[in-house]
């Protein structure tokens, strides 16, 4: 009889439980994909990880016929670290699909086939048990889910890869696709070839004997590929990888417990670490193969990365060693449940009460990694829209100097990549030697030949502040549309601070009215949402002494209804508000009632000592009462 901890791979069957078997089977694989579709759909936030349109330029210009191409015409350069993934996407886009959604949904369905694809392997070789919780462990799991699927990273085609080699010595029986899976892994990325190591050396242990054949083909699918880059591209390895381990000097933000901390307890990881014991402790003929290929590549990554790591904490990097990591639990809850068969149902029990608890807290936790994940994609958002700025406003023959992928991709013209990722180590002064006529980057000044022209900041709503900027050199500026002059105020680097900084963190002492008191960062950096209270008004204070050594003169504090207000609030008298302007206890500008369509425009002289104080109150309405401040300082 089928139970839920039956190994589903019994032979001697009579047909009917077979094709109940089967069935099973079915069901089991439509409801994990759909599990895992709602999970990666979940974590889609509007925009993708930065790194995600290096591999959206490259297949772009593949569908044109230049393959590993950075900008079209120039020599080809093995920039993105995985080669193939490019290739995939590029494949979509020629089917027809947009370029985002080749990223987007092309990365989330493969990552979705290859999870379930793995899911569906532990089921029918282990038992329900595996299968099940190895879903809920990593649908639950946003980080996991978001590399997995719509980050727009390679991560997709690396998890179809390990999944490629865990059938392969799981099911296929066949040294042809071992060794076809280990050529592979050895190409997606140069961390993987220990993967490719491990796998063979299963293989090995699976068949008692030396896979000459198979290393052979392994061998001469990675040698091709090799080969081919050295002829190709004049190096055998990535030039991001070259780039990475000799250019970057900057100082680490991390430290060597960063990847262990991150594979082994956050996230609720330690629970799947210690269910993974058992099957590592007492491994059997079945799973012997598989801890081989599996721990072997995770203790590879955990010291590799504790002995080098990145600058910053790439998470995406653990996600070979995520994956391995789930599956290894998942065999280890199996192995739990096949002894308590063969003792008592209380161990069954507990074993369920404890896969529960885990599930359910990793589901937590997952909500506010999702959660997280969502606030950093409104960055990813502002540099999609400055590539987009450019792109739209700026002549297609001005060259780009950026380091981030999106404004590259959205640009849609030749770009001069600064991280050097995608272009061999210059170092010499990228802006001296070629003179570009747009660079983006911070909103700092960049010389006496180039100007602000827009900042994109919208990520400061959400805790963000990484404002990013549009600077155009001064000789073309007559060129460029949609320019921010009040942008333009600052002579130099040292004057300009002020000018940049957020509003919302130039205000000090801010009191919040009861009840429905906000006073909150808004979409453009020189404004700020406020909403007065109940019956307390809503306030804040400028202090002069941050200004002055910024050259501050006086300021125009605008205030005005939120456009997002409905018409319906307009028309029934919501929607109003009133605002006074105090230096110290006197009043310096009589109040004023903001209607909608009706701004307010106060100017002031910055004084010697004393806070400004400005206080909104809702006009005796309680109805609606969103309202802007917008500040222009003048120097």
């Amino acid at each position: 009889m089928l139970t839920l901890g039956s190994k589903t791979n019994q032979t001697n069957v009579d047909p009917a439980e077979n094709f109940a078997r089967f069935k099973g089977h079915i069901y089991f694989a439509v409801i994990a994909f759909l599990v895992y579709v709602y999970g990666m759909k979940s974590g889609w936030g509007g925009a993708t990880a930065d790194d995600g349109s290096f591999f959206l330029r490259y297949a772009e210009n593949m569908t044109q016929g230049q393959f590993w191409i950075w900008n079209l015409g120039e020599a080809p350069i093995w920039g993105a670290s995985a080669p193939f993934y490019p290739l995939y996407l590029a494949l979509l886009i020629k089917l027809g699909a947009s370029p985002i959604v080749a990223l987007v949904g092309g990365g989330a369905l493969l990552g979705c086939l290859a999870l379930t694809l793995t899911s569906w392997m532990l089921v029918q070789r282990f038992g329900y048990v595996a299968g099940i919780f190895f879903v809920a462990a990593t649908s639950f799991d946003g980080f996991f889910m978001w590399f997995a699927g719509t980050a727009g990273l390679e991560s997709p085609l690396t998890i179809a890869v390990l999944t490629y080699g865990f059938w392969a010595l799981l099911k296929s029986n066949n040294w042809v696709h071992v060794g076809v899976a280990a050529g592979l892994l050895a190409i997606q990325k140069l961390d993987l070839i220990p993967a490719a190591f491990f796998l063979i050396c299963a293989w090995s242990v699976l068949t008692r004997s030396i896979p000459v054949k198979t290393i052979a083909l392994a061998a001469a699918i990675a040698i091709t590929w090799y080969g081919f880059a050295w002829i190709y591209f004049g190096l055998p390895v990535p030039n991001s990888f070259i780039t990475k381990t000799f250019f970057q000097n900057q100082q680490s933000g991390i430290t060597w417990q960063w990847f262990g901390k991150y594979v082994l307890i956050e996230n609720n990881h330690y629970w799947i670490a210690i269910l993974a014991l058992p099957k590592l402790l007492k491994p059997n003929k079945d799973s012997t193969p598989l801890i081989i290929f599996l721990a072997g590549l995770t203790a590879t990554h955990l010291i590799a990365y504790t002995l080098k790591f990145p600058l910053e904490p790439y998470n995406w990097y653990a996600m070979p060693a995520l994956y391995s990591l789930f599956i290894l639990g998942s065999l280890g809850a199996q192995a739990i449940w096949d002894i308590s068969t063969k003792y008592t149902y209380i161990i069954k029990l507990l074993l369920v009460v404890l896969l529960s608890y885990i599930a359910t807290q990793s589901y937590a936790i997952g909500k506010l990694s999702t959660e997280s994940i969502q606030n950093y994609l409104e960055l990813e958002k502002d540099r999609t829209n400055t590539g987009k700025w450019v792109s739209k406003n700026t002549p297609k023959n001005f060259t780009l100097m950026a380091c981030w992928g999106s404004p590259a991709f959205f640009a849609h013209r030749h770009t001069l990549d600064c991280s050097f990722l995608n272009r061999h180590y210059e170092s010499n002064d990228l802006i001296k030697t070629y003179s570009p006529e747009i660079i983006v980057s911070d909103t700092n000044k960049i010389g006496d030949n180039y100007t602000l022209v827009k900042t994109f900041n919208k990520a400061i709503r959400v805790g963000i502040s990484y404002p990013f900027g549009v600077h155009i050199r001064n000789d073309v500026l007559s060129q460029v549309t949609d320019i921010d002059h009040t942008l333009n105020a600052c002579p130099d680097s040292n004057s300009c601070t002020s000018i940049y900084t957020p509003f919302i963190d130039l205000i000090t002492n801010p009191i919040l009215g009861d009840k429905y008191g906000v006073l909150s960062a808004y979409d453009k950096p020189d404004t700020i949402f406020a909403h007065p209270g109940e019956t307390q008004p809503t306030s804040f204070e400028l202090d002069p002494s941050k200004f002055k050594k910024w050259g501050v003169t006086s300021f125009t504090l605008t205030t005005s209804i939120s456009p997002n207000v409905p018409e319906n609030v307009v028309t029934r008298g919501g929607a109003v508000a009133g605002v006074t302007v105090y230096h110290q206890n006197e009043v310096i500008a009589e109040r004023q009632v903001i209607r909608s369509g009706e701004p307010s425009t106060i100017s002031f002289p910055l004084t010697k000592d004393g806070n400004y104080r400005i206080v909104l109150d809702n006009n005796n309405v309680v109805d609606t009462n969103r309202v802007l401040f917008r500040l222009e300082q003048k120097k």
